[in-house]
């Protein structure tokens, strides 16, 4: 991505679909993008989808743990930043 260049974001919070996460934003430079996925018992799994520090973002991705991530309830985040709205 070139540094000019603006990363474009999806933006939501709690949807029960990643395609209900129609809002774009616009991140900061030291930003990147995160879903996170959050899985409960009752109501399935939820997204939430935003701009997030770059060094937290990735603090936080690495602290998933596959196995977990597969567990009823759970949450786990993942970072983007390659310059596509996820």
């Amino acid at each position: 991505m070139n540094h000019s260049e603006a990363l474009l974001c999806r933006s939501c919070y709690q949807k029960g679909k990643e395609s209900d996460c129609h809002l774009t934003i616009t991140c900061q430079e030291n930003e990147m993008c995160y879903t996170q996925v959050d899985k409960y018992d009752n109501f399935g799994k939820r997204y939430t989808k935003n701009c997030m520090n770059k060094q937290t973002c990735v603090a936080l991705q690495d602290l998933n743990d596959k196995r977990y991530c597969s567990w009823l309830p759970s949450s786990c985040l993942y970072c983007c930043d390659d310059g596509n709205v996820v």
